[in-house]
């Protein structure tokens, strides 16, 4: 990395799948931050700069040997108003309103969700939230499919029936559409 001549070197991964934080620890660029990708500090003395916001750090929660650059508003949207361009959005009432109905989901049930990626959800965990379910009468669990959980959404009911959890509990969606 030393070699290419690179002035300010982006780390957006942090301790993810498939992140290479050892690039960033072996190079000596004159700054070095983190963005994005992985939105809280590595608490590592190899990165200089965590570029971040009030609501993804709490400004007095933070400790870390690295130092941060904090945006004045949230720079992390995860919401769906975040697919809109901003000229489209007057209020947040602006936004599409979706009843549980109308994407699969039992009207009147409590809905947990995890959306990470099926390698994250272990056995021991997936246990923690069946039992959630069980002390939740009428609640479901909103999980992600993505391709490569393959035979993951099969596991998981039979999992589920096996601890006397109704099929219909589990609800499992792909990603959604930009509009």
């Amino acid at each position: 990395v030393d070699s290419l001549g690179i002035d300010i070197l982006i780390e957006m991964n942090g301790y993810t799948q498939h992140a290479t934080p050892e690039l960033v620890a072996h190079s000596n660029p004159p700054l070095r931050l983190s963005f994005l990708g992985f939105a809280h500090t590595l608490m590592s003395p190899f990165v200089d700069l965590l570029v971040t916001d009030s609501v993804a750090t709490p400004t007095d929660l933070f400790q870390s040997p690295e130092s941060a650059l904090f945006f004045p508003s949230t720079f992390y949207l995860t919401n769906h108003a975040s697919s809109f361009h901003s000229s489209h959005l007057s209020v947040a009432s602006a936004l599409p309103q979706v009843t549980k109905a109308q994407v699969g989901l039992r009207e009147g049930s409590f809905v947990f969700a995890s959306f990470n990626q099926p390698f994250k959800i272990t056995p021991e965990l997936f246990d923690v939230w069946m039992r959630i379910l069980i002390l939740v009468p009428d609640s479901q669990l909103w999980l992600l499919k993505l391709n490569e959980g393959e035979g993951a959404e099969d596991n998981l009911r039979a999992r589920a029936r096996s601890l006397g959890i109704d099929d219909w509990r589990l609800f499992f969606t792909g990603s959604a559409a930009l509009e």
